[in-house]
């Protein structure tokens, strides 16, 4: 069994689904996601799966950077890149509602989250896969891994999900 993964572990999906296709509803994808939070917080505890599940997010946005990025010229290029891979690939609606180049702040959101929107108000955030998923993306292009932190999520009662992003400047 290999040990790391890569991209061609998704596999050809147009030969294994030629009826079906590559899109499946959210519920299912739901299904996977929140069950497999169960069992990890279960068996490892709820800091520990969120921690699995940083790290899987982390992983999942450096292989979408080198397999769809592709080329860009800046900050503001990729978040136009990050946007529309967001968009085609049914994750949600990824904006920047805040941006301070000069102090490397930012802050996020993600609208229809493929991860929580629409799910109960419990008071707790739900996307630390997709706090992964942006800090994966942006340390391929910054090389170094930023902080990134879900602030607000349907789950909170805020009806959007809002990541704050900082990294760290090197003097």
């Amino acid at each position: 069994m290999k040990e790391r993964f890569e991209w061609g572990d998704l596999g050809n999906i147009e030969q294994g689904r030629p009826t079906l296709g590559s899109w499946t509803n959210v519920s299912a994808y739901r299904l996977l996601y929140f069950t497999l939070r169960q069992v990890l917080n279960s068996q490892l505890g709820k800091e520990k799966s969120r921690e699995i599940f940083v790290a899987a997010g982390k992983l999942a946005g450096q292989e979408v950077f080198l397999n769809l990025v592709g080329e860009v010229t800046d900050f503001s290029d990729l978040m136009i890149k990050v946007d529309t891979i967001f968009n085609d690939l049914k994750v949600g609606i990824f904006k920047v509602e805040e941006a301070d180049e000069k102090k490397m702040r930012f802050l996020l959101t993600i609208s229809e989250d493929l991860d929580c929107s629409g799910v109960s108000v419990d008071g707790e955030t739900k996307c630390a896969w997709d706090e992964g998923l942006i800090a994966g993306l942006l340390s391929s292009f910054l090389k170094v891994m930023p902080t990134v932190k879900e602030i607000d999520c349907w789950a909170t009662g805020a009806g959007i999900c809002r990541f704050e992003v900082k990294i760290e400047q090197t003097s």
